[in-house]
């Protein structure tokens, strides 16, 4: 409205109802067995021709038990998710940084084989990647550094115009020198059923004072749809290896 602004939003959780028939000689203790399961967190799953999908839940109400039978007995159950949205079975894992050899030794024929220009390396770090859920989707990066870097100048993520490579839609930096060995981990998902936002070292290093005054943690995500991230090794001396992984995020579990 007019003279009104938004200055925060959430989501509400889903619920979930169900009807379900339990059968046997002794309906009693297959309930008992029912309530015990249904009393923890898990993970619901929907399946649809080869479609399959999950959600989180939180909390079960189970409720209008009916006793149709000596063997037969129907109730109704309510599935709580805090979080509404439904995810891939699998989490989505793609490398976004690597080092290609261009000089390769070929065992057959015992010649090196060279690749035009001939250069010894060369880096790909550059990714067209697919949001394919219904809303933004929140990556996770992990940085592993062979060698020492030669400055504090670190690393750089940038999402980019999928058609337009200069055009940079967000940026995240970190001034940190990685030592060899060293993997850093840079979350940027919101959730609340993981660590939330994070940046963590193997070292144990503390990062939050090495972050870029204008990287926020809240401010990179990637949209449905083709987006491009580009990783750029910012400091010498190291060669990187990297890769994200995010979950595509559905407001159904079929379609």
């Amino acid at each position: 409205f007019d003279g009104q602004k938004t200055l925060s939003s959430h989501f509400a959780p889903r619920t979930i109802t169900m009807s379900f028939d339990i059968s046997g000689k002794d309906t009693s203790s297959l309930t008992a067995k029912l309530y015990k399961i249904l009393s923890r967190e898990g993970t619901l799953y929907t399946y649809f021709d080869t479609s399959c999908r999950r959600i989180t839940v939180n909390q079960v109400k189970v409720e209008s038990f009916t006793q149709n039978s000596s063997r037969s007995r129907s109730f109704v159950a309510q599935f709580v998710c805090d979080n509404p949205y439904f995810f891939d079975t699998q989490t989505v894992s793609l490398p976004c940084y690597e080092t290609i050899k261009n000089i390769r030794f070929d065992e057959e024929s015992g010649k090196w084989n060279l690749d035009t220009p001939t250069i010894w390396g060369a880096k790909n770090n550059n990714l067209l990647l697919l949001n394919t859920g219904d809303i933004k989707a929140y990556p996770t990066f992990k940085i592993h550094s062979f060698g020492n870097s030669d400055s504090s100048n670190g690393i750089e993520l940038l999402r980019v115009s999928p058609n337009s490579p200069n055009e940079i839609i967000q940026r995240f930096a970190l001034s940190y020198a990685l030592t060899d060995g060293e993997t850093i981990t840079i979350s940027f998902d919101p959730r609340s059923d993981l660590d939330r936002r994070y940046l963590k070292s193997s070292l144990g290093v503390n990062l939050l004072p090495f972050r870029d005054e204008n990287s926020s943690l809240s401010d990179f995500y990637l949209e449905p749809g083709e987006n491009r991230i580009i990783l750029n090794n910012l400091s010498t001396g190291n060669i990187l290896s990297a890769s994200l992984s995010y979950e595509n995020q559905y407001i159904e579990g079929v379609y």
